[in-house]
């Protein structure tokens, strides 16, 4: 816990601390089409986000699309809320698209942030094709 508040107290007097707003500006660090569509994909990568130790907002802007953003608090004082990272999932007919931005920590939280998200992708799949295959196996 030290570590991150070392790094957010450096990233706080550096000035490259971001808000939300700033960070879904910033181009994708990493983005990639998963062939699942199903809202339990944005609901595990927010989840497992939270086991991280972070504090995770999950939005629904739009019909299909969800947007999850992990928030540090770098300042007690002002409780000041910095975005770590940005996770986006635009649905499609059979897949979804995920965009990751990364926020004060940088490359160093998508190491193991996009882990989570190809993790809970495969997950949701693999439920996915059960659901499906015990509907195909019920009888008439």
């Amino acid at each position: 816990m030290s570590h991150r508040w070392l790094i957010g107290a450096i990233c706080l007097l550096s000035g490259c601390a971001m808000t939300v707003g700033e960070l879904r500006q910033a181009p994708p660090n990493e983005v990639r089409s998963f062939p699942v569509n199903t809202p339990a994909l944005p609901y595990c990568v927010s989840h497992a986000i939270e086991l991280q130790g972070y504090t995770t907002a999950l939005m629904h802007p739009n019909r299909g699309d969800f947007i999850v953003t992990a928030t540090h608090r770098v300042d007690a004082i002002t409780r000041r809320q910095t975005a770590v990272v940005d996770v986006q999932f635009f649905a499609h007919d059979q897949a979804t698209t995920v965009e990751l931005r990364n926020g004060m920590y940088g490359g160093q939280v998508s190491r193991y942030m996009w882990p989570i998200v190809e993790v809970c992708a495969r997950i949701a799949k693999e439920r996915l094709d059960l659901l499906e295959q015990q509907s195909l196996n019920e009888p008439s």
